[in-house]
Order: structure tokens, then C-alpha cells, then sequence
């Protein structure tokens, strides 16, 4: 873990950054796991901007529908420009959907025709930690390290282990031109 804090993050009590520079996804998902103690876990990207009103709606949402593993708000890209900014409504044609089969068969089947990924959404920390522990061998050796594999892992097994929604709520912005891979 690197000392940098951006932000002066320190100055909230309830707020633990952490920064794992130079490290697999996988392993930092690993060393995380281990230090969640809420019910609740959400994905927030560096270069995303997160309500918290947002956060606490999906959080109400899953409070009070347990069968579901997984709810997010909506969201906007956005790009800067010289003299302006142009924001961009992402999944529009899912907005205030939800993936409901009894079934983690049905919910898979739904979620082929309604493709938005479930990485940001709130989830149960449970699932959650489920999710990644079939990621490792019983000697803790990465399975696999392909980021668009472990995104589609996530999707699929939070649909397996449960119900999800969208709920209408604005729950974050994503800056689209930021690629810290490149």
C-alpha cells in the first residue's frame, strides 16, 4: 500500500483509503476482502464520482428486497472539451430495469437481451466475497487475470446468487476518456 492520499482523504474518520499500485486485480481483491466490514460493497473507479444519496438508495433498495444481490442507479459519461462539457447517458435502454427469475437460469437468459455491466453496482457484501473466492487454487495461486473475464464473472455470478435492479436514482458520473491502462 503506497502512502499517497489524494485529496486529504485522511481528514474523514470514516473513509480507508487504500492503494495498491503495480498489482494484479485479482491480488488486490484479495488483500481487500478481508478488511470489509459492512454489509454492502460498491466499486468506486478513480475516475468516477459517486453520489452518496445514490450509494444509500441502493442500499435501502437491497435493505428491503433480500432476494436481490445487486442494485445500481443510473449513470452519465462525460468528456471535457475545450469550452464545454458533453455528458452521455450510459445503458439508457435500462433504465429502472430489473433481472427477476426465480431462477439463476432465468436470470441469466434475462440478462443476455438487457447488457449493462453490474461491476459498479451495490452489492451484498456476501455475494461479493463469493464471488472471488473461485479466483484462487487452494494454494491462493491466481485461477486467471483477464479484467474482461473477471467483469464478466461478477455479472454472472451476482445474477446467479440473486435478483437485480436498476433503480432510479443517479449514482455516478464516469469520465470517458480517462484509460490509466494505456
Amino acid at each position: 500500500m503506497a502512502s499517497y492520499c489524494p485529496f486529504a482523504i485522511d481528514q474523514f474518520e470514516n473513509v480507508v483509503y487504500r492503494h495498491f499500485p503495480d498489482t494484479l486485480f485479482f491480488v488486490k481483491i484479495k488483500e481487500i476482502i478481508p478488511l470489509i466490514q459492512t454489509p454492502y460493497v460498491v466499486y468506486v473507479a478513480e475516475d468516477d464520482f459517486t453520489t452518496p444519496e445514490g450509494i444509500s438508495q441502493c442500499i435501502q433498495f437491497l435493505e428491503s428486497h433480500p432476494d436481490y444481490t445487486s442494485a445500481q442507479g443510473h449513470y452519465l459519461t462525460f468528456e471535457p472539451n475545450r469550452n464545454n462539457v458533453k455528458f452521455t447517458p450510459r445503458y439508457i435502454r435500462n433504465l429502472n430495469s430489473q433481472i427477476t427469475g426465480e431462477t439463476a437460469r432465468e436470470r441469466l437468459l434475462s440478462k443476455g437481451s438487457l447488457y449493462g455491466s453490474l461491476l459498479y453496482a451495490v452489492v451484498r457484501t456476501e455475494a461479493f466475497k463469493k464471488t472471488y473466492e473461485v479466483c484462487f487454487d487452494p494454494a491462493n495461486k491466481i485461477l486467471f487475470n483477464n479484467l474482461f473475464l473477471a467483469e464478466t464473472l461478477f455479472n454472472y455470478s451476482m445474477l446467479i446468487q440473486g435478483k437485480y435492479a436498476t433503480i432510479p436514482v443517479f449514482l455516478y458520473l464516469n469520465l470517458t476518456s480517462y484509460h490509466p491502462f494505456r
